[in-house]
């Protein structure tokens, strides 16, 4: 997971987290990777 810190770090949410603390806190919460399907809404307006 240590590969997408770079990315995560700029995420507002964990601002000011060292890349150290970032590692144990993902532990903690058991954190993963996993894929989602990207999925396309649209939303009309009727006349």
């Amino acid at each position: 997971m240590e590969e997408y810190f770079d990315i995560m770090s700029q995420c507002p949410l964990f601002a000011g987290i060292s890349r150290q603390e970032l590692g144990l806190m993902l532990n903690c919460l058991d954190g993963k990777i996993t894929g989602i399907t990207k999925v396309i809404c649209s939303l009309y307006e009727r006349q």
